[in-house]
């Protein structure tokens, strides 16, 4: 007696999980599956790299090529597009987390420029807006540079 193909080892399968998989892949299929998913999965990825196109196009190509390598063993799954949303959002925290943050050398800013002074006009109007904003008494002046 065969047990039940839900029930492995005593741990049921979710409803979600494909309990059978279409282990073919004919090519008009895959392209019909690529032209269905490449935009919403480019979407996805392109709005959590804050626009970046080129590596939006390079998780996404990787996002691809994991399918290639996985469908033809395990098949196509009911449900594509979900599937290559995880496996992008799996390449996106991938690339994140190799990403090691830039330090700033201290020493290599140049606090002596003209911009940093606080004589530019442009500041000393700035600030003397955000004054008048948070004391708006008549009686007090505003700041002037002359």
């Amino acid at each position: 007696m065969l047990p039940d193909p839900k029930i492995l080892r005593g741990i049921q399968a979710f409803s979600g999980v494909n309990t059978h998989v279409n282990r073919e892949l004919p090519e008009q299929a895959l392209l019909d599956v690529y032209r269905a998913t490449i935009r919403p999965l480019y979407r996805f990825v392109s709005r959590r790299v804050g626009g970046d196109v080129a590596l939006a196009e390079d998780l996404v190509q990787d996002t691809w090529m994991r399918a290639l390598d996985s469908w033809p063993a395990r098949g196509v799954p009911d449900e594509p597009l979900a599937w290559l949303v995880r496996v992008a959002r799996n390449c996106l925290i991938d690339h994140f987390r190799r990403i090691t943050p830039q330090l700033v050398d201290p020493a290599r800013l140049d606090l002596e420029n003209a911009a940093f002074t606080p004589d530019a006009p442009d500041l000393v109007s700035v600030v003397s807006w955000a004054i008048n904003l948070v004391i708006p008494d008549p009686d007090t002046k505003t700041i002037t540079t002359e």
